[in-house]
């Protein structure tokens, strides 16, 4: 790097924001450095540490929900009882299979013959975008429905949102992959991942010790058995009745596992105002996914990358406006 006003450095843990208690003023952070504790000061902190990084370090400043903290032995600063929660992911279940033998696509004589194909591919032999009302009665669709407006957390855009979506055709509710497993054409996988996240959860502080994570909160989720009803058009059932919505949700839990796609801890609106400050915080923002409060569909990367663009543009308005940063640097954590 050769900018004179960017410095990078690696290996550095943030533990904490450090604030004026009295007019609510973030000035600068408290970091450890090859074994010994340092701070470095600045007029605008901007934390940028993902979905669960950005929480643990409000958390670990004093800014959360002042039971939580006071369990974890941090004394709480700025009472502020939505951040940790909203937390939301894609889940992903996968099963694999082998072919009975009988048929053959014309890809896998191709890998046979000519060694080409499906080893040049992603992997990936078939996709499929299902909507909500393709996968469940319209008694099913009414009940997740009413269900979804049960939800006191969920703000009503929030959960107008979730329902238009669950009622259009074209929105895809689960993404379905198939694909060879090892590039073996006798057997292969499928695997699933839920588009829509009907259910929150929350990440609970445990200690005050930066070095461990937050506790993940269970959630009920609402549709999480489709996936497997779905699999069930498509391949060999598992050892288990998947038309027993018990078993079928049963084995979801056992079997899901995250898509890393975690978003929503410090969600806009929620911990964040409409320009990404934390709320009752002055000098203090937060650039990541966690500020993302209802789950996209996709990959949440280009959402991220566009986040960070529009905060970027927020931040140079604040410079020509104010001239916040003409004397000081900012920090990025």
């Amino acid at each position: 790097m050769h900018r004179q006003n960017l410095k990078v450095l690696e290996h550095a843990t943030v533990c904490r924001i450090m604030q004026d208690r009295t007019s609510r003023t973030a000035h600068g952070v408290e970091f450890i450095y090859i074994g010994e504790i340092h701070q470095a000061f600045a007029n605008e902190i901007i934390l940028s540490a993902g979905s669960i990084g950005s929480l643990q370090l409000l958390e670990f400043s004093g800014i959360r929900d002042p039971d939580i903290l006071r369990k974890a032995g941090v004394q709480s600063l700025i009472d502020l009882p939505e951040v940790g929660n909203n937390l939301q992911d894609h889940p992903m279940t996968s099963l694999t299979y082998a072919f009975n033998g009988k048929r053959c696509s014309s890809s896998e004589l191709n890998l046979c013959k000519y060694r080409q194909g499906l080893e040049k591919s992603d992997g990936v032999s078939l996709m499929a975008f299902l909507s909500y009302p393709s996968l469940v009665s319209p008694t099913e669709l009414a009940k997740t429905i009413s269900q979804v407006n049960t939800y006191a957390s969920l703000a009503k855009p929030e959960r107008e949102a979730i329902i238009a979506r669950l009622q259009g055709s074209s929105s895809g509710c689960l993404q379905f992959n198939g694909a060879p497993a090892y590039i073996d054409i006798g057997n292969g996988h499928a695997n699933q991942r839920k588009l829509i996240r009907t259910s929150r959860g929350t990440n609970i502080l445990i200690t005050a010790t930066i070095s461990l994570s937050p506790a993940p909160y269970p959630v009920e989720a609402l549709t999480s058995h489709l996936p497997i009803r779905v699999m069930e058009r498509v391949v060999p059932s598992p050892d288990v009745d998947l038309k027993d919505r018990n078993q079928a949700r049963q084995f979801i839990c056992d079997w899901t596992t995250s898509f890393n796609h975690i978003l929503g801890t410090c969600g806009m609106g929620r911990v964040v105002d409409e320009r990404l400050r934390v709320k009752g915080m002055r000098g203090l923002g937060v650039v990541d996914a966690s500020v993302i409060s209802t789950m996209v569909s996709g990959n949440v990367m280009a959402t991220v990358y566009a986040v960070a663009e529009k905060a970027s543009d927020m931040v140079k308005e604040d410079f020509h406006t104010s001239g916040k940063f003409h004397e000081s640097s900012g920090l990025v954590v």
